[in-house]
Protein backbone atom coordinates (compact mmCIF):
# COMPACT_ATOMS: atom_id res chain seq x y z
CA UNK A 1 0.00 0.00 0.00
CA UNK A 2 2.82 2.37 0.88
CA UNK A 3 4.69 1.58 -2.33
CA UNK A 4 1.59 2.33 -4.44
CA UNK A 5 1.17 5.67 -2.68
CA UNK A 6 4.85 6.48 -3.14
CA UNK A 7 4.71 5.59 -6.84
CA UNK A 8 1.59 7.73 -7.27
CA UNK A 9 3.29 10.68 -5.60
CA UNK A 10 6.36 10.25 -7.83
CA UNK A 11 4.10 10.17 -10.88
CA UNK A 12 2.36 13.38 -9.84
CA UNK A 13 5.74 15.03 -9.09
CA UNK A 14 6.95 14.04 -12.56
CA UNK A 15 3.92 15.59 -14.24
CA UNK A 16 4.30 18.77 -12.18
CA UNK A 17 8.00 18.97 -13.08
CA UNK A 18 7.29 18.50 -16.77
CA UNK A 19 4.60 21.18 -16.57
CA UNK A 20 7.01 23.63 -14.95
CA UNK A 21 9.61 23.02 -17.66
CA UNK A 22 7.04 23.54 -20.42
CA UNK A 23 5.73 26.74 -18.82
CA UNK A 24 9.27 28.14 -18.55
CA UNK A 25 10.02 27.39 -22.23
CA UNK A 26 6.82 28.84 -23.71
CA UNK A 27 8.24 32.41 -24.09
CA UNK A 28 11.34 31.07 -25.86
CA UNK A 29 9.21 28.95 -28.19
CA UNK A 30 6.97 31.91 -28.97
CA UNK A 31 9.97 34.04 -29.97
CA UNK A 32 11.21 31.49 -32.56
CA UNK A 33 10.47 32.17 -36.23
CA UNK A 34 7.69 30.07 -37.73
CA UNK A 35 9.80 28.44 -40.45
CA UNK A 36 13.09 26.97 -39.40
CA UNK A 37 15.25 25.18 -41.97
CA UNK A 38 16.65 22.09 -40.35
CA UNK A 39 19.73 20.25 -41.56
CA UNK A 40 17.42 17.36 -42.46
CA UNK A 41 15.60 19.56 -44.99
CA UNK A 42 18.88 20.36 -46.73
CA UNK A 43 20.29 16.84 -46.54
CA UNK A 44 17.37 14.80 -47.89
CA UNK A 45 16.96 16.37 -51.36
CA UNK A 46 20.72 16.23 -52.01
CA UNK A 47 20.82 12.59 -50.98
CA UNK A 48 17.86 11.70 -53.21
CA UNK A 49 19.56 13.37 -56.19
CA UNK A 50 22.81 11.49 -55.57
CA UNK A 51 20.98 8.17 -55.30
CA UNK A 52 19.12 8.83 -58.57
CA UNK A 53 22.45 9.42 -60.36
CA UNK A 54 23.66 5.89 -59.57
CA UNK A 55 22.88 3.75 -62.65
CA UNK A 56 21.40 0.64 -61.03
CA UNK A 57 19.24 2.71 -58.69
CA UNK A 58 17.61 4.84 -61.42
CA UNK A 59 14.81 2.34 -62.00
CA UNK A 60 14.32 1.64 -58.31
CA UNK A 61 10.72 2.17 -57.29
CA UNK A 62 10.13 3.15 -53.70
CA UNK A 63 6.60 1.70 -53.84
CA UNK A 64 7.91 -1.62 -55.15
CA UNK A 65 10.59 -1.75 -52.47
CA UNK A 66 8.05 -0.87 -49.80
CA UNK A 67 5.66 -3.53 -51.09
CA UNK A 68 8.35 -6.24 -50.95
CA UNK A 69 9.50 -5.10 -47.53
CA UNK A 70 5.98 -5.10 -46.08
CA UNK A 71 5.27 -8.50 -47.65
CA UNK A 72 8.36 -9.96 -45.96
CA UNK A 73 7.36 -8.44 -42.64
CA UNK A 74 3.86 -9.89 -43.04
CA UNK A 75 5.31 -13.35 -43.75
CA UNK A 76 7.51 -13.17 -40.64
CA UNK A 77 4.56 -12.06 -38.53
CA UNK A 78 2.45 -14.93 -39.87
CA UNK A 79 5.25 -17.39 -39.06
CA UNK A 80 5.52 -16.03 -35.54
CA UNK A 81 1.73 -16.19 -35.14
CA UNK A 82 1.75 -19.80 -36.32
CA UNK A 83 4.46 -20.75 -33.82
CA UNK A 84 2.58 -19.03 -31.01
CA UNK A 85 -0.60 -20.89 -32.00
CA UNK A 86 1.23 -24.25 -32.00
CA UNK A 87 2.72 -23.48 -28.60
CA UNK A 88 -0.72 -22.54 -27.30
CA UNK A 89 -2.18 -25.83 -28.55
CA UNK A 90 0.65 -27.70 -26.87
CA UNK A 91 -0.03 -25.90 -23.58
CA UNK A 92 -3.75 -26.67 -23.83
CA UNK A 93 -3.03 -30.36 -24.37
CA UNK A 94 -0.72 -30.36 -21.35
CA UNK A 95 -3.48 -28.74 -19.31
CA UNK A 96 -6.01 -31.37 -20.38
CA UNK A 97 -3.63 -34.20 -19.49
CA UNK A 98 -2.90 -32.58 -16.14
CA UNK A 99 -6.63 -32.30 -15.36
CA UNK A 100 -7.17 -35.95 -16.25
CA UNK A 101 -4.34 -37.01 -13.97
CA UNK A 102 -5.72 -34.90 -11.13
CA UNK A 103 -9.13 -36.53 -11.53
CA UNK A 104 -7.52 -39.97 -11.57
CA UNK A 105 -5.70 -39.25 -8.32
CA UNK A 106 -8.76 -37.84 -6.60
CA UNK A 107 -9.91 -41.06 -4.95
CA UNK A 108 -6.37 -42.05 -4.08
CA UNK A 109 -5.92 -38.74 -2.24
CA UNK A 110 -9.20 -39.30 -0.36
CA UNK A 111 -8.04 -42.75 0.70
CA UNK A 112 -4.70 -41.38 1.89
CA UNK A 113 -6.39 -38.62 3.86
CA UNK A 114 -8.78 -41.06 5.60
CA UNK A 115 -5.87 -43.38 6.44
CA UNK A 116 -3.95 -40.49 7.94
CA UNK A 117 -6.96 -39.57 10.07
CA UNK A 118 -7.36 -43.19 11.21
CA UNK A 119 -3.68 -43.45 12.17
CA UNK A 120 -3.84 -40.36 14.37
Amino acid sequence: MISNTLLFLLLIAGFVGAGVIVLRKIPQLASLPEEIITPKDKFLPKTVERVKKVSFLKNLSFEGFLQKFLTKIRIYILKIESRIFQYLLHLREKGKIKKKLEKDNYWQRIKNQTREKENK
